[in-house]
């Protein structure tokens, strides 16, 4: 059986900071789902802008997956910024995944400090928990078995980056290629 993965302080926390102020001076869908706020914002592609940012996340990718078994050949399609919003302490799902049949890991990459995460089996005992999500940690989440994962708000901004990788069956997308390439990305 596959498991979630967890890396911790993957990231320099200014990076997470400089990323947060960046998406903050962008044009973001903003959606309202319950009572939180949702804006998302899809990092372009080889865009001048953000080019070091996704530079240096994929390469941060890349370096945690080759921890991770069955990662050949595998297509990140983007990086998507997430902020949430809210009044009050809530507990939110699955981070507006884009589902697909063809998704083999959806990553969570906090920007902020998150109270806790619960990572539940769907029809399994086990459970698996972390108390605390600190910035900078990246969270790897296999999708051949079904997993039910939620995390609780804070008040006030939550920042996350998301995304899942595929397989290239799905010939009706385009994507970047990930390769098991690894090397120091400087900052």
């Amino acid at each position: 059986m596959s498991k979630m993965h967890v890396y911790n302080k993957v990231i320099p926390i200014r990076l997470c900071d400089d990323i947060i102020k960046k998406f903050n001076n962008c044009d973001v869908e903003n959606h309202c789902i319950y009572n939180i706020q949702m804006c998302e914002y899809k990092i372009p592609i080889q865009d001048k802008l953000w080019e070091r940012i996704e530079n240096t996340l994929s390469n941060i990718l890349l370096s945690c997956l080759l921890k991770y078994p069955n990662t050949d050949n595998l297509i990140l399609d983007s990086f998507r910024i997430q902020k949430y919003v809210t009044d009050n302490n809530l507990f939110i799902d699955r981070y507006n995944t884009n589902l697909s049949r063809y998704n083999k890991l959806t990553f969570i990459l906090y920007l902020s400090d998150f109270k806790s995460a619960e990572v539940k089996l769907i029809n399994e005992p086990e459970d698996t928990e972390i108390k605390e999500i600190n910035k900078s940690t990246l969270i790897i989440i296999p999708e051949d078995i079904k997993y039910n994962y939620q995390h609780e708000l804070h008040k006030g901004n939550n920042y996350v980056i998301t995304g899942q990788l595929r397989t290239d069956n799905n010939k009706h997308t385009i994507g970047r290629m990930v390769k098991n390439d690894y090397f120091n990305p400087s900052f």
